[in-house]
């Protein structure tokens, strides 16, 4: 019970209830830096995070955590209670992809979230198995070929940069959600992932 208290506290202080697909930049859904994407081999929701698109940037670090969280919470209310897959792509990282806070962030309120599920579904936290720790040659092993983009040795041809209609270029978004007209310039390194 004490993890579900702390989930809905949780939940409640970064305003998860709130979040919308238009309080995020378009260039976050053109990149496809985190996607939602087919379905492991026990029907749960793929997501992933493609660590090498990101670049840890102050002024935007708050609004990517809550994409992150965005979208687990989109899967989760369309997802039956069929669960989350979450694969972190480290794949052609550098240096300046390095954001251990993010990281920190996800692997945390991914847990937070899960211990939520946990005890609406009443299973025990011992039979439930969250992290598998893998290399892209064993991937296959929790999510067939056909579920994962190409980028990641799959064959699945759909395309994964879905732009909600709502969603607004950074430039228009910034004085909404509380920055400045120069953070706007700190993502156009975005483009370079978009198709």
């Amino acid at each position: 019970m004490i993890g579900l208290t702390n989930a809905m506290r949780w939940r409640k202080s970064f305003g998860v209830k709130d979040l919308k697909e238009s309080d995020f930049p378009e260039e976050y859904y053109r990149s496809g830096s985190i996607i939602t994407y087919g379905r492991d081999r026990n029907d749960a929701t793929v997501i992933i995070v493609r660590a090498n698109i990101h670049k840890k940037i102050h002024e935007w670090s708050d609004v990517m955590k809550k994409f992150f969280i965005y979208q687990i919470e989109k899967i989760d209310f369309n997802n039956d209670g069929k669960g989350v897959t979450l694969i972190l792509d480290c794949s052609g990282i550098g240096i300046s992809n390095l954001d251990l806070d993010l990281l920190q962030f996800i692997v945390t309120s991914f847990s937070i979230m899960a211990s939520r599920r946990r005890s609406k579904s009443w299973l025990p936290e011992d039979d439930q198995k969250f992290f598998h720790l893998t290399q892209k040659k064993n991937l296959n092993e929790f999510v067939c070929e056909q579920q994962l983009p190409k980028f990641m040795g799959g064959n699945n041809p759909n395309s994964y940069q879905m732009v909600p209609k709502s969603a607004l270029k950074a430039e228009d978004l910034v004085t909404r959600i509380g920055l400045k007209k120069k953070d706007a310039q700190k993502l156009k390194f975005l483009e370079n992932y978009s198709n």
